[in-house]
């Protein structure tokens, strides 16, 4: 046997031990090399946690109420995925749940970032894209706008810090984005980081600054578009490759799982073409 697939479905008093033990089982016994796991039930997040350590490949996990965790336990049996892509909300409503200023739950996301970036090469993600600022966001309240430009300037002075740890974590960064429209001082320190680490090979992380899809699809057209009325290349000659090679992401997978944390279930203009 090389893959078993269980679901277990349950409202209520979902016997975990039994699914631990089938798995140990099927591990031991059999030497199974792929389990994937659905949990629909109240005892979600305890099963993921209780099955940390088995070979687990895909875990899935459907309850209202526990999506705040769900980040963590997915990307704690998700290392054989290699792009996981996360859509950083949320932040605001985990504040105002709290009592707090909407800035605090953008400082928390933060740090939850610099976890997961840790996290992410610890585990052998070759790929890790976080949303952090849309096109669509510079809509919002000047001072939250402000608020969030800080921060992304306190992480890059910080990682210019952490040069020597990320280097020998082989952290990656690059800003994925249009650098129009953002502080000289923050494209500064953006071109400074992303030199610093472009021999690193172990994870790659990308963090979608000012970034929108359809920007980058629109983007990438113009290029190609470019590149025919130079005579270099014919409208005909076009492929879905070519438009790839001129995205952000020229030259990484498409994503294997996109993480959205607030519970929303749509992209958001978020690699869409990917």
């Amino acid at each position: 046997v090389q893959q078993v697939s269980i679901n277990l479905l349950s409202k209520r008093g979902l016997r975990i031990e039994t699914a631990e033990g089938f798995l140990y089982i099927c591990r031991i016994v059999h030497e199974v090399k792929y389990v994937s796991v659905l949990f629909v039930g109240m005892d979600a997040v305890y099963a993921a946690n209780r099955l940390d350590g088995f070979n687990v490949t895909k875990l899935l996990i459907y309850h209202k109420g526990v999506k705040q965790r769900l980040v963590e336990s997915s990307l704690v049996l998700l290392g054989n995925d290699e792009h996981v892509a996360i859509i950083m909300d949320g932040n605001g409503r985990w504040a105002k749940q709290r009592g707090l200023p909407r800035g605090e739950g953008h400082k928390q996301g933060a740090k939850v970032f610099k976890r997961i970036c840790e996290y992410a090469a610890d585990r052998g993600i070759r790929y890790v894209t976080f949303y952090a600022f849309s096109t669509e966001n510079w809509r919002r309240p000047p001072e939250e706008v402000s608020g969030i430009m800080d921060l992304f300037r306190e992480y890059l002075r910080e990682a210019e810090e952490r040069e020597q740890e990320n280097a020998q974590k082989g952290l990656r960064i690059r800003y994925i984005g249009e650098r129009e429209g953002l502080a000289d001082d923050i494209l500064e320190l953006v071109d400074e980081l992303e030199r610093g680490s472009a021999d690193k090979v172990r994870t790659t992380v990308n963090i979608a600054i000012n970034y929108g899809g359809r920007d980058e699809i629109l983007s990438a057209c113009k290029r190609l578009a470019e590149q025919c009325a130079r005579g270099e290349r014919t409208p005909e000659s076009l492929t879905e490759q070519d438009i790839s090679d001129n995205l952000y992401t020229a030259g990484q997978p498409d994503p294997d799982l996109i993480i959205r944390p607030s519970g929303e279930f749509r992209l958001s203009n978020f690699l869409i073409w990917q």
